[in-house]
């Protein structure tokens, strides 16, 4: 078992793939849907003007979108994230596409390099191969 401290609250938690404690995670999610109501509610308004009509953080809503469970539509970006590559804008995520592709060509070329070669072992065999089992035992 893998446990760490909230880097929100502090307390000590199992880490079972999320970063924060589960109190911090409701709580967290209470946030994402009060920011999801209010784009919903009030298209083309930037990131500043969501955090103070709604109190959360930019950092936090910048994450939503980052990680993205909040959906670019309806809200005006103004250039807030940006690709971590290229520094191109981007609606989401933390590539842009172009990177993305680039990404995914090497790590395709990579793979292929490390195909293992099967053809050079013989995966038959002369003579049958069997599973041994025990006899009866003698008493």
């Amino acid at each position: 078992m893998d446990f760490r401290n909230c880097p929100q609250c502090g307390k000590l938690f199992r880490y079972v793939n999320r970063y924060l404690c589960p109190a911090c995670i409701e709580a967290e999610e209470k946030e994402f849907e009060i920011v999801r109501a209010y784009v919903r509610d009030n298209e083309g308004k930037s990131i500043p003007e969501v955090s103070e009509a709604t109190g959360i953080a930019v950092e936090k809503i910048i994450r939503f979108l980052r990680s993205g469970k909040l959906i670019v539509k309806g809200l005006e970006l103004d250039g807030a994230l940006t690709c971590g590559s290229c520094g191109a804008p981007i609606d989401s995520g933390r590539l842009c596409e172009k990177c993305r592709s680039n990404l995914a060509a090497k790590f395709e070329q990579k793979v292929g390099e490390r195909k293992p070669q099967i053809d050079n072992l013989s995966l038959s065999s002369t003579r049958k191969e069997r599973m041994h089992t025990a006899g009866p035992r003698k008493r």
